[in-house]
This record gives structure tokens, C-alpha cells and sequence, in this order.
């Protein structure tokens, strides 16, 4: 069993120097995992739904049992990804400056296509069933 710096006064001149190196480690807040969670929700409803879009062979069985599914409530999953997107890229503006520098290009590109995707999935479902009805 491995012992723990404070267990054995030995290990002091190996592990203070890595200590003053290291930076701070803060554990992720209750907030962000729901963060987290809604990005990565958000993220597979789109895929399903560009995959059904424009790969409608590839696994149709799976990707069109899934879609049935959420073709009952369509309305309703609609509100809720865009109540998702708009906390995610009201999140992303308040805590740019807190992202991690390497972090920061790639995370607006996926809120933008999260956003993107909410629009064409609304012109998809609504809009284009409202223009054929005229």
C-alpha cells in the first residue's frame, strides 16, 4: 500500500516541489456538471437528428425507433433544446474568461452549432410542414 506524504516525512523533498508547481485544483461544482450534462444531452439529440436527416439507411431500425420516440413530444423537445442552448450560450458569455485557453474556439463552434442545428431542425419540422400546407 502506498503511503501518503504526511504518513512518511521522507517524501517531503519529492512531492513539495511538484506541490508548489501544480496548479490549485478546484473540483467541479453541482452547476457545472448540469452544465456538462446539457451540453453533452444536446450534442446527441443533434447528432440523432442530423444522422436521421442525412444518413436515413445507416441504422435506420435504431436511429428511427429512437426518433418515433421523440416525434410524440417534437413540440416539447423543441422548447426544451432551446431553453438548453440559450442557458449553454448564456453560460458560455459569462464564464469566456473562466474556460481554459485551448478550450475556448472549440466550445463557441459547439454552442454556434448547437444554435445553428435548433434553426434547422426548426425549419425541418415546422416551417417546411407549415410552406407544403399553403
Amino acid at each position: 500500500m502506498h503511503e501518503s506524504y504526511e504518513q512518511n516525512p521522507c517524501l517531503y523533498p519529492l512531492i513539495l516541489p511538484l506541490m508548489k508547481e501544480a496548479p490549485p485544483h478546484k473540483p467541479i461544482g453541482p452547476d457545472k456538471r448540469l452544465l456538462q450534462f446539457t451540453f453533452a444531452l444536446l450534442l446527441v439529440l443533434h447528432a440523432l437528428f442530423l444522422w436521421k436527416t442525412f444518413l436515413p439507411n445507416l441504422g435506420a431500425s435504431v436511429i428511427g425507433a429512437m426518433d418515433s420516440v421523440l416525434d410524440e413530444q417534437r413540440a416539447l423537445v423543441m422548447i426544451i433544446e432551446l431553453i438548453g442552448a440559450g442557458i449553454l450560450f448564456v453560460d458560455m458569455v459569462t464564464r469566456f474568461d473562466e474556460l481554459p485557453a485551448k478550450w475556448r474556439v472549440w466550445h463557441v463552434v459547439a454552442v454556434g452549432f448547437l444554435v445553428i442545428d435548433w434553426l434547422f431542425q426548426l425549419f425541418v419540422y415546422f416551417l417546411d410542414s407549415a410552406l407544403s400546407m399553403a
